[in-house]
């Protein structure tokens, strides 16, 4: 069994935020604990609590399940600011 890769970081360094958007718990509780050696894993159970998280904190990363109730990922990227942000500085 090959060993994981490590990531070395200086103490000043800052770990990568993830928001994980899904609204299945065991699907949030897989890619968090896959995700989480790469950055910080914050995670959302609808498109409406992610849209909240961006309000308070910067994402290197979104991950969103297409098919949500009330708001999927699609409707998600077209109502996001990061969204409108990406899209606007093409």
């Amino acid at each position: 069994m090959a060993a994981p890769l490590s990531h070395p970081q200086s103490t000043d360094e800052r770990r990568a935020a993830i928001l994980v958007v899904d609204d299945r718990p065991e699907q949030r509780f897989t890619l968090s604990v896959v995700l989480s050696e790469l950055g910080d894993v914050v995670e959302a159970a609808s498109g409406r609590e992610a849209l909240r998280w961006l309000l308070q904190r910067e994402f290197a990363v979104v991950l969103l399940d297409v098919n949500m109730p009330i708001m999927d990922g699609c409707s998600w990227s077209r109502t996001s600011p990061t969204a409108a942000t990406v899209s606007r500085s093409r």
